[in-house]
């Protein structure tokens, strides 16, 4: 968290939006944020947490939202962030998760009313669609921070999500196997070897072992193995190795191949 507190209006902010999928109490959530919030926030004047709870009218059967009703809530959505946005609040992220289109704003205390209004003309006049609008104070944005941030391991999966998007672009066919290498970081060359002794187990082979000088831990491990670069798989091999770092006190660092076409 940053602890300079700075002055922000909601139309200024940079588009730094990204997502991730996870589960809350066993059921599949989709948490979509802006991250440029993560460096900024909090922010002078939005001490007060809004939540704005809309129903999903088609939640499809992972309670995510089905196509149809989905490009409805997002039309809405972008109103209220619009019309948000004219109060000084700040849209920071949404939750799709339940049946549930879970809206979390920042901003000045007192608007519930005005931010319910809001959500109600945003709706439209029908409104055939549930919602509930309540605040909070959280001057740290604890809510921001502690619970729609990605913890580490979400993290890592949008970064290998990234990786996987950009071979994606260029024509890969990420179940072709191929060859994979990764990097980690150690103190000690004790710590690097005992790395390798337990990866070699795993099948992963040695490319190189080197001191680099430029970095804060020296002794660096080159490993490669054959793999699959579907998300899900090469994410569950970047985690164990991860695993496999920090039980000796060292620190992982990415992975890369080459582009694999189909023939």
């Amino acid at each position: 968290m940053n602890d300079h507190v700075t002055t922000t209006l909601p139309d200024s902010v940079p588009d730094e939006w990204d997502f991730y999928l996870t589960r809350i109490d066993d059921t599949a959530a989709s948490f979509f944020l802006n991250l440029w919030y993560r460096s900024h926030a909090p922010l002078a004047g939005a001490d007060t947490l809004y939540r704005c709870d809309l129903q999903i009218l088609e939640p499809g059967p992972h309670g995510l939202g089905e196509a149809g009703d989905a490009d409805r809530l997002l039309e809405i959505e972008e109103i209220i962030r619009e019309r948000a946005g004219a109060l000084d609040i700040h849209l920071v992220g949404r939750v799709r998760w339940n049946g549930m289109w879970l809206l979390r704003l920042f901003g000045p205390p007192g608007l519930t009313d005005r931010l319910r209004e809001v959500v109600g003309s945003a709706i439209g006049k029908k409104r055939s669609r549930k919602f509930e609008v309540d605040a909070t104070a959280d001057p740290e944005w604890s809510h921001y921070f502690d619970f729609l941030c990605p913890d580490e391991e979400r993290q890592q999966w949008m970064s290998d999500r990234s990786v996987v998007e950009v071979l994606m672009e260029q024509g890969d066919d990420t179940s072709v196997p191929r060859r994979v290498d990764h990097w980690a970081y150690f103190d000690t060359a004790r710590q690097r070897d005992a790395f390798l002794r337990a990866v070699t187990q795993d099948g992963y082979e040695l490319e190189s072992a080197y001191e680099d000088e430029t970095s804060d831990r020296r002794f660096c491990a080159q490993i490669y193995r054959i793999d699959v670069v579907d998300l899900e798989e090469i994410h569950d091999v970047v985690m164990s190795l991860i695993a496999h770092a920090q039980e000796h006190d060292g620190e992982y660092d990415g992975w890369e191949t080459s582009v694999v076409r189909s023939r």
